[in-house]
């Protein structure tokens, strides 16, 4: 498969080059399974498989979108399509430490860091970046509270109510 990179920024190349290279590294995957026989058989849902769906976010349902998913990668031509439940089971066993990881290794130093030692662009005298501002409902336990901050959910008419 050829990667076509015409017009993408080098920056975002190198990016995508050092995911590439962390989600495929062995000793990456040993730090970020929940346990010692996770990810060791071969199946669809491999260690980088699971982390690209979960990068992916979308609002689509997760059946369509792994039907979608395995359509673009076209692993396996004839292979069952994966269930949402055994997207399930595979997600679960991952930690989140991974995701910790790569913001800190891969996206952080990107996004920082002026590629080959040139001025970072400003926009009006600012740099300017891309926040995702997605929203994340947790269930109302007070154990949560001690892990997640909870925010009143605001738009432009105000309070929405949860």
């Amino acid at each position: 498969m050829k990667t076509i990179i015409d017009g993408i920024p080098e920056s975002l190349v190198i990016l995508i080059e050092n995911l590439r290279t962390q989600l495929c590294d062995p000793a990456f995957k040993e730090r970020h399974r929940s346990h010692a026989k996770a990810f060791t058989r071969r199946r669809l849902l491999t260690f980088p498989v699971v982390m690209l769906f979960i990068l992916q976010k979308t609002a689509r349902s997760v059946q369509r979108h792994l039907h979608e998913f395995f359509q673009m990668l076209a692993l396996e031509a004839n292979a069952d399509p994966v269930s949402a439940g055994a997207w399930t089971h595979a997600r679960a066993k991952l930690q989140h430490t991974a995701f910790i990881e790569l913001n800190t290794h891969c996206l952080l130093p990107a996004v920082y860091s002026a590629p080959s030692g040139q001025a970072p662009q400003l926009w009006r005298g600012h740099r300017l970046l891309g926040i995702d501002s997605s929203i994340l409902r947790l269930p109302d336990f007070s154990e949560l509270y001690e892990q997640f901050t909870p925010v009143e959910i605001l738009c432009q008419l105000g309070s929405t109510g949860v």
